[in-house]
């Protein structure tokens, strides 16, 4: 995290310019851990507009310039690596003056589906074509958005994710892989990674700017606006979603000190918080100093994302009665948890 602010240059962003942490502080601890000796496999279940590619892409940029070794970026599908190699890769390495300087200056440095730097090389993969994923020797695989990813990456071939892992076993001491994705159903890659195969799960513990209460923020403890007059049936109803997100109408209520945040004391709560194992408790860095796990996992709502609005949050909780797509997307794209349709039989 201290090398991406001295030389991460963001451009996708709402916030382009030099990477602060502070923008997504729960990002440096995920990416200092990626780095940890024991680590091995990195997992991140979250929401959209979280920052997580942004985050994955500075551990490669870091990789680049003080570990080196190949690397292979696995998408869904082909168009979308040729667009995030375009507009995400290639350009964070030519916007940082640090790593600029291992391109060799060639014409072919920077193609559609591989980067050679002077010192190792970047492959861009997708998870349908089997020929991308083999036959190539791999230290560093990021696997995007892994809940799009086919149940198989060709009629004869296993699934794209182990396909992309078996690249590694030449560096099975040192190798690091990250698993990153929105989820979608309990049987998805993602949850199932999360649940499966993570030895820790970690959570982000957020600070009360007022009373220093610590705490995972929970959609439970969202307010909102109400209608002033009681309707028919004597309750005072919901404001329209619409208008609490538009005219920022939503709170997040402190448990211990009951003080209203806005989104500026949200953000300040974040960026006072500090990953901690789910079972115990324990402080991330310190959780790996002392249990030297091999694969650990991440797993966050929308609630701690700068990018996303507590109003947003609250209007979408609010959606979600309406359909049953609205409640998918709350639960996916917000709550950061697989979506289950239970039938309740009379």
């Amino acid at each position: 995290s201290r090398w991406a602010e001295l030389h991460r240059y963001v451009t996708m962003s709402v916030l382009p310019g030099r990477w602060r942490n502070e923008v997504t502080p729960y990002m440096a601890g995920i990416m200092d851990a990626s780095f940890f000796q024991s680590v091995q496999t990195v997992i991140i279940c979250k929401p959209p507009q979280w920052g997580g590619t942004e985050g994955v892409l500075t551990c490669i940029g870091y990789a680049i310039d003080r570990d080196p070794g190949p690397v292979l970026m696995v998408y869904p599908d082909e168009l979308t690596g040729r667009e995030n190699n375009q507009d995400r890769i290639q350009t964070m390495i030519k916007s940082s003056p640090r790593l600029k300087g291992y391109l060799t200056g060639t014409d072919d440095d920077t193609g559609m589906l591989r980067i050679n730097l002077s010192h190792m090389p970047l492959y861009i993969a997708w998870a349908r074509s089997a020929s991308r994923l083999g036959n190539k020797p791999i230290r560093y695989v990021v696997f995007d958005e892994i809940d799009k990813y086919p149940d198989v990456a060709g009629k004869r071939e296993t699934d794209p994710i182990s396909l992309g892992e078996k690249r590694t076993t030449t560096y099975k001491y040192n190798r690091k892989v990250w698993k990153f994705s929105t989820p979608t159903i309990e049987t998805g890659n993602v949850w199932t990674a999360l649940t499966k195969e993570a030895q820790v799960i970690f959570d982000y513990i957020v600070t009360c700017p007022f009373c220093g209460h610590s705490q995972k923020m929970e959609f439970k403890n969202l307010e909102w606006a109400h209608e002033t007059e009681p309707g028919p049936d004597g309750k005072c109803h919901s404001l329209p979603p619409e208008t609490i997100e538009a005219e920022k109408l939503a709170w997040y209520k402190c448990p211990q000190c009951a003080t209203l945040w806005n989104d500026y004391d949200r953000d300040r709560a974040v960026r006072a918080g500090k990953w901690c194992d789910r079972k115990e408790g324990i402080e991330l860095h310190e959780y790996l100093r002392v249990k030297k796990p091999l694969k650990i996992g991440f797993h966050s709502s929308a609630l701690i994302s700068p990018f996303v609005s507590l109003p947003e949050c609250a209007a979408a909780s609010l959606r979600a009665k309406l359909s049953i797509e609205k409640l998918k997307d709350y639960y996916n794209n917000y709550r950061a948890e697989p979506w289950k349709l239970s039938v309740i039989s009379k």
